[in-house]
């Protein structure tokens, strides 16, 4: 389940660029220590300012997404 709000840490397996009505996102399927354990993954939709550099992250990367009421805010590489 994402946080309310705070952040999560995950690999990015796959990224999607997704065009809703002229505006930019990205959807991210991820998966963090404990989606890895129990052999599964989450998917997120991201809006390309929560990027940063606006550039989204690329498959095989570690991220660091940050949440507030459940909404992406912020993706980071790290």
């Amino acid at each position: 389940m994402l946080p309310l709000a705070g952040s999560i840490h995950a690999l990015i397996l796959s990224v999607t660029p997704v065009s809703i009505h002229g505006d930019m996102y990205f959807d991210l399927v991820l998966q963090t220590a404990e989606d890895a354990a129990a052999n599964r993954a989450k998917q997120i939709r991201v809006p390309v300012h929560a990027c940063s550099g606006g550039r989204p992250p690329e498959v095989g990367e570690r991220v660091e997404v940050q949440f507030l009421m459940q909404q992406v805010t912020g993706v980071r590489v790290v």
